[in-house]
């Protein structure tokens, strides 16, 4: 059986993919104009000019850098070399915080260009085995193809109504060559597999929930519980009630990497992972400070939820995410006066942990 707490991390997922009005913003007008005024870019320039103490040959540099990119976005990072304790190093009476800035900025998008690549693929990665493991258990009056459209396959009837108005609308919304190929040649009946192609990771992860127990269960055992990498009778349990949690924080990255959104210096309050049991006491062995369950806000715990995925996935993509993991040890060795490991909750046995061997 299903332990309770994966049973409450889906009732908590569906929760929170659900379109609510709980915490709710109402837009209005800045009658009281406590709004900063738009700057032009020439403006914004002298800004950051006055406040940085930047020469001429600077100014214009940060007039070619802030055109293509927003400035919001990119004062973010001088805020934080402002902060840092001790303050960076200073050359020749200028400051160097802007120059700083910019490279966390783009220590930042490097961060974002690499998480988008690996969370993609094991998007694709979980929607191939799902794909298989459902279409093998289930042997019910529909054909394999097209067993999403059988109602007891679900928890229950809002679930299903709910995902199927979910695909009515993204197919009738969708121009892509190979939904277009099954409404003119194949009188509008898609199989699985055409569907799982087309929909974004938070729809995959949302049918997977939506599901029964057995279905979930059986897909967790065949992909992750039958591969060797871990015990199964020592840490299937603790798996099964852990590794949607890997799942979603997986799609919470991607998120975030496809839209640019700042990763340094952040805590996540979004589909924040749980620790395996193992890798907490590996991360607090000889450590000056413990890292408790519920520090898995940071970084750090977002890319152990993903290599506790990827260890399952081909050896290629494992070889591929170790090279990340000697390059970004690089970065953090180069620009150690800038960039704090702090401050994406690095540990300091922080390769060990997310190397896979």
């Amino acid at each position: 059986p299903v332990s309770k707490q994966l049973e409450s991390f889906f009732y908590k997922f569906r929760r929170l993919m659900m379109y609510t009005t709980d915490n709710s913003i109402s837009l209005s007008r800045d009658l009281k104009r406590e709004m900063k005024a738009f700057l032009p870019l020439k403006d914004l320039v002298s800004h950051l000019s006055d406040k940085l103490d930047m020469s001429p040959e600077e100014e214009l540099d940060s007039k070619n850098f802030l055109r293509c990119h927003n400035y919001y976005s990119f004062s973010a990072f001088i805020t934080e070399v402002i902060q840092q304790d001790p303050r960076p190093a200073y050359q020749q009476g200028k400051t160097t915080e802007r120059i700083y800035g910019v490279s966390l900025y783009e220590f930042n998008d490097w961060l974002s260009q690499f998480l988008f690549i690996f969370s993609g693929r094991l998007e694709q990665f979980i929607k191939s085995t799902f794909i298989e493991s459902l279409c093998q258990q289930y042997n019910g009056k529909y054909q394999k193809g097209e067993c999403y459209l059988d109602e007891t396959i679900y928890e229950n009837s809002e679930l299903y109504n709910e995902f199927i108005s979910i695909i009515e609308k993204h197919l009738s919304e969708n121009q892509s060559l190979s939904i277009q190929h099954h409404i003119k040649n194949k009188g509008s009946k898609f199989p699985i597999w055409v569907l799982f192609q087309e929909m974004t990771f938070g729809e995959t992860t949302r049918f997977i929930s939506a599901l029964k127990k057995e279905y979930r269960e059986y897909w967790i055992n065949t992909t992750f519980l039958s591969t060797g990498v871990v015990n199964p009778k020592i840490h299937g349990e603790e798996i099964r009630s852990k590794l949607f949690g890997w799942v979603s924080a997986t799609w919470y990255m991607r998120n975030r990497a496809a839209h640019h959104l700042r990763l340094y210096g952040q805590n996540f309050t979004i589909a924040s992972p749980s620790f395996f049991s193992a890798d907490l006491r590996q991360i607090n062995k000889n450590a000056e400070t413990k890292k408790k369950k519920t520090h898995n806000n940071d970084l750090f715990a977002y890319l152990l939820a993903m290599k506790n995925l990827i260890q399952h996935h081909s050896h290629s993509f494992v070889q591929d995410w170790n090279d990340f993991l000697m390059t970004l040890e690089e970065q953090l060795m180069e620009k150690s006066n800038i960039i704090l490991s702090s401050k994406i909750g690095l540990p300091s046995n922080w390769k060990d942990i997310l190397w896979i061997g």
